[in-house]
């Protein structure tokens, strides 16, 4: 019996059980020795410097039984394996998003990419990645937007790709970062200066309550910064000298060597 293989390239002819191994090398030497057209090679390799490159000679060679399922289970081993194939398909991308685009965009995400290439027509991209740990993490990640107006970014911290509910810093206002402004504060507070220039080019104009809000975290930065200007600091020195800190001034006293005299 014989079978094709899925490209119709290979032609796979099965034996008897029983066969010997050396009664299969007889065969497969003397097939190819009639297809090279030379009989007196004793190695079927040698005769290719005597045919057309442009001639496709099929070769016979001896595999396993097992040797099909051996070799698509490899396959599958190999293409899973991000250590050995770091190729990756991303779908659903906009036909007009460019290469430098979604290299761009992969970099806010904190991906590393050596090679992009974009199917004509199609909103599919293929992605070398620079490392195994890249492809580990990319395929965890649920959560990629490519040409997206709209991100989903955490309103405490500023992060990319991050929900403020699982914000590590969400109780820690000193480590609030603005996406507008970059300020030390929440992105959607009402203290945000590109905020309240947006609402004044359009007319909008804050209520009673923000108002009071807007003054109310003014008074509380203004406390906050004067708590720490006035931060003193005292220095233990000799009993002739001593030294004051207040703030960001420093004030040393020099002994008086006229008193000692």
């Amino acid at each position: 019996a014989h079978t094709h293989s899925a490209s119709w390239r290979t032609l796979y002819v099965h034996l008897e059980a029983n066969s010997k191994i050396y009664e299969l090398e007889e065969i497969s030497k003397t097939l190819n020795e009639i297809h090279c057209k030379n009989p007196n090679k004793n190695n079927a390799n040698d005769c290719s410097d005597n045919i057309d490159p442009q001639i496709l000679l099929p070769k016979c060679s001896i595999f396993q039984k097992t040797y099909v399922e051996d070799t698509k289970r490899k396959r599958i081993e190999e293409v899973n394996d991000p250590e050995m194939n770091r190729y990756m398909l991303l779908k659903n991308i906009n036909i007009r998003e460019s290469e430098q685009e979604i290299i761009d965009t992969l970099a806010e995400y904190k991906y590393s990419v050596n090679e992009i290439q974009r199917f004509n027509g199609l909103p599919v991209a293929k992605v070398l990645m620079s490392t195994a740990e890249d492809v580990r993490r990319i395929l965890k990640d649920d959560n990629i937007f490519i040409g997206y107006r709209k991100k989903p970014i955490c309103k405490y911290c500023g992060r990319i790709n991050h929900t403020s509910e699982q914000c590590k810093f969400k109780k820690s206002p000193t480590k609030y970062q603005c996406v507008l402004c970059k300020g030390n504060h929440r992105s959607d507070s009402l203290i945000c200066p590109k905020t309240q220039d947006v609402r004044q080019k359009l007319g909008i104009a804050f209520t009673r309550r923000e108002t009071e809000i807007i003054e109310r975290k003014k008074q509380q930065n203004n406390n906050q910064k004067q708590q720490y200007n006035n931060t003193t600091i005292k220095i233990k020195t000799k009993p002739n000298n001593s030294v004051h800190a207040q703030g960001k001034n420093v004030i040393k006293e020099k002994p008086n060597l006229a008193q000692q005299q």
